[in-house]
This record gives structure tokens, sequence and C-alpha cells, in this order.
């Protein structure tokens, strides 16, 4: 009798070595059961960064435990609805798929108030440039001076070495307003027929060596650290990655878009449609992996902007326009 109950004390404890010894291993392997499809799969995963970094992380309904940046692995591959809130500030909401394998970067997820106050400061603080249309003399890199010669049958862009001149490129013939970034991307654009050039000047000697031509282009905007273009015409706004040279719709308003931002962390777009200043998130393949609805809100009800500058501190942008008897430039302060 001792002898069979031993047999069967052995025999279970193989029986479970049997199962849960597996389901270890699988565990392990970053795999999970889904009882739904009656199967074991690998499992992924969701990470971002959320501002302002006290709000709270809800997946389908469950707050995740608060962590910077908010990671969440080891779940299984489906759609989840995730939401970000906090007190006083608009709600982040997205549907997000989980590929298995696979982790879906969301990027920042930036919150904005519910309520801000428009502040009249007349003029820009120091340390705040803006940007400063060329005129026709040309603009100076590694001390040649670029220039436009309109008077050929098409235009010229010429580079000035002391006395001479030499033809760097031809241009369509037209008019065109030159501008020079710090990266050496010269931009060059035909307002009549709406066509941005960028041309890409080599360190040493100043010569073209990569050019970008982007159509229709009313407007553009860089972001700060100037790895993307963000364009737009009366219709549309567009995203260019400049490593890449990829293009991508953002929005389309038929109302029209008048002014652009970027946001200091680069993954929104602040923009001026129909009188009204909204916010858009950038969703790119990078950011997002998932096809959703943008984030895209109204913050403020405003009249004719002429123009935006970004502050040095996420959130506090500065807009130029005309309210009442003050004309000048007001600080907004969105998060």
């Amino acid at each position: 009798m001792i002898l069979i109950k031993r047999r069967l004390i052995y025999l279970i404890f193989f029986l479970v070595f049997l199962v849960v010894i597996p389901i270890i291993v699988l565990y392990a392997g970053g795999l999970r059961y889904n009882s739904r499809l009656g199967k074991w799969q690998k499992t992924g995963g969701i990470v971002a960064t959320v501002y302002p970094k006290e709000a709270q992380v809800y997946i389908d309904g469950k707050q995740v435990v608060k962590d910077t940046p908010i990671r969440v692995n080891q779940i299984l591959p489906r759609e989840y609805d995730v939401e970000v809130s906090f007190s006083g500030y608009r709600t982040w909401k997205r549907l997000v798929n989980v590929v298995a394998g696979d982790t879906s970067f969301l990027g920042d997820v930036e919150l904005f108030k519910k309520n801000f106050n428009l502040n009249f400061i007349e003029n820009l603080p120091s340390g705040i440039e803006v940007k400063e249309v060329v005129d026709t003399n040309g603009v100076v890199y590694l001390g040649n001076t670029y220039e436009i010669n309109r008077a050929s049958s098409s235009s010229l862009l010429l580079q000035k070495k002391g006395v001479d001149k030499e033809i760097v490129t031809y241009l369509p013939k037209s008019d065109y307003t030159l501008f020079l970034g710090e990266d050496r991307w010269l931009e060059a654009h035909d307002k009549q027929n709406k066509i941005l050039h960028l041309l890409h000047l080599s360190r040493l000697g100043g010569e073209i060596n990569r050019r970008i031509l982007l159509a229709p282009v009313d407007g553009w905007e860089w972001s700060k650290d100037r790895s993307k273009l963000a364009y737009y015409n009366k219709l549309e706004l567009w995203v260019l990655d400049v490593e890449t040279g990829a293009q991508e719709l953002v929005t389309r308003r038929s109302s029209g878009i008048d002014e652009v931002l970027w946001h200091e962390r680069g993954n929104y777009l602040f923009y001026v449609s129909d009188g009204m200043l909204r916010v858009l998130e950038s969703v790119t393949s990078e950011t997002v992996p998932y096809n959703a609805v943008p984030y895209d809100i109204e913050l403020i009800d405003l009249p004719d902007v002429r123009d935006m500058e970004r502050g040095e501190t996420p959130g506090i942008i500065y807009l130029e326009l005309k309210i009442g008897s003050q004309d000048g430039w007001f600080e907004l302060d969105l998060q």
C-alpha cells in the first residue's frame, strides 16, 4: 500500500513537471496563451513617454503602474485602448495595435491644458529669433554669397567668390526668396508657383550635394532638430523626413491652413485654420505603428495670426496678432 502511494506521488510530480516546465519555458520565451484563439502567441509591448510626467495611463481601462517612460511588456498581440489623462488637461486617446514580437513606440505623448491665458508681451523675449526674408543680395555661406540671377531665360543660382561668379544650378525662371539654415540647407521659395527648392550645400566647397523639390508650398517650418520639415498649402499639411526623403500627409483642411509651428519636442504641430489654433500629433510609422486617427484638437479661437514662434520651454509659444488695441506678440502657455 505504501509502495502504491509512493508511485502515485511520483506520477503526480512527473505529470506536474511535464505540464509546468513547458509553460515556464514558454513564458520565459515571451509567449502567452490566447484563450480567445486557443493557441500560444509571441507577446508584444507598448512604450511611451508622457507629459506632464504625473499623468495617469490606462490600457483597456486599467491604470498602468507609473514609470518614466511607460513600459508595458508581455501583452498579447491585438488592439488596445490607450488613454492618458491628468486633472486640468485634455485627455489623449488612441487605439494602438500591438504586434507579436514587437514593441509599439508611441514616442512623446503630450497633454495640453483645458484653459490658458493669452498674455500680451508686445516684443519677443531675447533669444527667440524670427526667420527674416532675405533680399536679392542673397545669403552668405563659407564667405561666399549665393544669389539668384533673374535676367536670364532661366533663373540661375550663382555662387560669388570674390569678384567672380559661378553657376551652381539652374532653377525655373521666377522670383525667389532665399533662406539658409544652420545645417546648410539653402531654401529657394518660388512663391508665385508655390514651389520650394531645398538645396543642401557641401561642408567644404559649398556645392550642392542634394536637392529636394516640394510643391505646392505656401509656407514651411523646420522641427527644432531640423530632422523634419512641415510644409503646407491652403488645403494640406505635409511632413518631410529629411534623412529618408519620405513625405506624409498629416491633415487636410477645407477651411485652409495659415501658420504652422513645431512643438519643442517635435512630435506635435501647432497650426492655424479658420481662425482657430489647433494642435496635431504628427503620426508617423516611427512613433505610431497603427494607422489611427491622429490627435487633432482645437485649442483657442484667435483672430488673424501673422506669425508663430516656439518658446524655449516646451508648451510655450508666441503669436503675433492684434486683439483690440494690443498689436504685437502674445505669450501662450499650453502645458
